[in-house]
């Protein structure tokens, strides 16, 4: 069975260990990033606007773990601080390397593949990846803002799909969804010591993408009664729970490498 073969390897993989390694990185990678995205997307279109793309970026995530660290940025980016924007960009660089190096290990461990490739040329993909990633990221929040104005214009232009045109926001939750695959995707392709033919790749990611939403809604079901961890682990139950989260997700996203190795 694919599935049992997949759990076995990532048991010899380590894949636990390497998760937990992951999550940690990405804990520190997720703030500066999402600082910095936020404040220049307020450079570009305001903050009003800037606040609007991050409840969106936000928008398939449990809203319990996403809620404190939106307040939060919303917070910085109201402070009109400039200087804090290059401060979040040096330390999204510093902590995005680390947490794409460890997402990169975990992968060739799952493929089966020496990594053999020199650390520049290493280097040079981790900050390609950083900056496509933000670029993605803000054109995508630009979009989103500016969708009320596309929406009119091709409503006045196509009148006969004016329904499906007036309930663009419908679109927002697929939307999301084919972001986060073209991102495993992108993932899967790029950072191990190999190039598999997308083909090859689709079944993993397309399963880590249903496990995942199946996830959150769970998670964010079990987050509703968020005081037992607040009882617990008292200011730090946010940060708790944005570990966890983090964690599971990476276990799931490796898990996905596992089942395309096992299926290959």
């Amino acid at each position: 069975m694919v599935i049992g073969k997949a759990l076995n390897k990532f048991i010899a993989d380590d894949g636990f260990v390497t998760c937990g390694n992951i999550a940690y990185c990405m804990l520190l990678a997720i703030f500066p990033f999402l600082l910095f995205l936020a404040g220049l997307t307020a450079l570009i279109t305001g903050d009003a606007n800037a606040q609007t793309a991050i409840d969106y970026l936000f928008s398939i995530a449990p809203e319990n773990i996403v809620k404190p660290i939106a307040n939060e940025i919303n917070n910085i980016i109201a402070t009109n601080n400039s200087g804090l924007l290059i401060i979040s960009l040096g330390l999204t660089f510093w902590t995005g390397l680390t947490a794409v190096e460890s997402v990169r290990g975990g992968l060739n461990r799952a493929y089966n593949v020496v990594e053999n490739r020199s650390y520049w040329l290493r280097l040079l993909q981790d900050i390609g990846f950083i900056v496509i990633g933000i670029v993605s990221i803000v054109f995508l929040g630009i979009l989103i803002l500016f969708a009320p104005n596309i929406v009119t214009l091709l409503h006045d232009y196509f009148p006969t799909f004016a329904d499906l045109i007036i309930q663009f926001d419908i679109w927002s939750y697929p939307l999301g969804i084919l972001l986060l695959i073209i991102i495993l995707f992108t993932t899967h392709a790029i950072l191990p010591n190999q190039r598999p033919s997308l083909s090859k790749l689709l079944p993993g990611v397309i399963f880590s993408v249903f496990i995942w939403l199946i996830m959150a809604e769970i998670f964010t079901i079990y987050l509703e009664d968020f005081s037992r961890y607040a009882t617990i682990y008292g200011s730090l139950g946010g940060i708790i729970a944005t570990m966890v989260f983090i964690y599971i997700s990476a276990a799931i996203f490796m898990f996905g490498s596992e089942v395309n190795q096992s299926l290959s």
